[in-house]
């Protein structure tokens, strides 16, 4: 489970359940805490500290596609303060937390037909290459949101569904040099392993962080069907580990579904708002065989 700053009531509610929980920092605090160690310290110590207790916390991301926008620049200093107070304060339950980043697409400069021409664009590479240098470093994974979605969306002639959805498994749909791609996830995951390399870093482990479809919001491209499609089929996808073809199986070390309820502050153009497995009610948006 993923959630993007600390709630204490979900905190609580995740105690001695075994669920793994990817803790997020919300974008607005990084400034703050890139600012001082000091800061970082006040952010546990009122926002996760108290309300922690027999959690597994994998990973603290800290910010969600920051890339690009003005809180770029302050993504480093966090991540590095956030590592250095968790190693100094060793908090019970944090001791084997790794500090991270997600990324999304924005960052990249891509073409979409070929992931061996993608980079990160202009204004995040000279950011970026620090950035992973740093997690390379520490033994932390990047995590990439991959939401194949919105590629098809702005480019159905070329992304066509059965390329964005699995659904033409057998079909080598771009060629790329030695690598073949039949679906847009592992082309996706190519391009940002390409500009990873092109960063300067290499053998850098991922996970996937975000992938899913929506069920709503836009006529032709989103509906409940091609939901159920997306999620039984990356799941069908992941589920024996298999890699892509550049990346190989052990350096991706899990696979998230994005995202379990509509969320109601998203706008629903696009269906942006309508990710959710779930609605606001709790139930079932569609039958992808999760749930009973």
């Amino acid at each position: 489970m993923r959630t993007y700053a600390p709630l204490p009531y979900l905190l609580r509610a995740l105690s001695g359940t075994g669920i793994e929980l990817l803790l997020g920092i919300d974008n607005p605090d990084l400034p703050s805490l890139a600012d001082s160690e000091a800061a970082v310290e006040a952010w546990f110590d009122t926002k996760v500290v108290p309300f922690l207790d027999n959690v597994k916390i994998p990973y603290i991301i800290v910010g969600n596609e920051v890339m690009p926008g003005p809180s770029g620049k302050f993504l480093l200093g966090a991540i590095r303060n956030v590592h250095n107070v968790l190693h100094r304060r060793r908090f019970p339950f944090l001791q084997n937390t790794k500090v991270t980043t997600a990324l999304n697409m924005g960052s990249l400069k891509s073409s979409t037909m070929y992931p061996s021409q993608t980079t990160f664009i202009d204004e995040a590479k000279p950011l970026m290459a620090p950035i992973l240098q740093h997690l390379q470093a520490h033994g932390a994974p990047v995590l990439l949101n991959v939401l194949p979605y919105y590629e098809h969306y702005y480019n159905p002639k070329f992304l066509h569904a059965d390329y964005a959805l699995f659904t033409a498994p057998d079909t080598v749909v771009v060629q790329d040099g030695p690598f073949g791609y039949t679906n847009l996830f592992d082309a996706t995951v190519d391009g940002f392993q390409w500009a990873i390399e092109d960063a300067g870093v290499k053998g850098l482990d991922i996970v996937v962080s975000e992938s899913g479809w929506p069920h709503a919001g836009a006529p032709n491209f989103a509906s409940p069907e091609l939901a159920a499609a997306y999620i039984r089929n990356y799941l069908g996808h992941v589920r024996n580990r298999p890699g892509t073809p550049k990346v190989p199986p052990s350096r991706i070390l899990a696979y998230f579904i994005y995202n379990l309820i509509d969320e109601s502050r998203n706008q629903a153009a696009r269906g942006d708002r309508y990710f959710g497995l779930l609605n606001q009610q709790l139930l079932p948006n569609y039958d992808c065989g999760l749930f009973p």
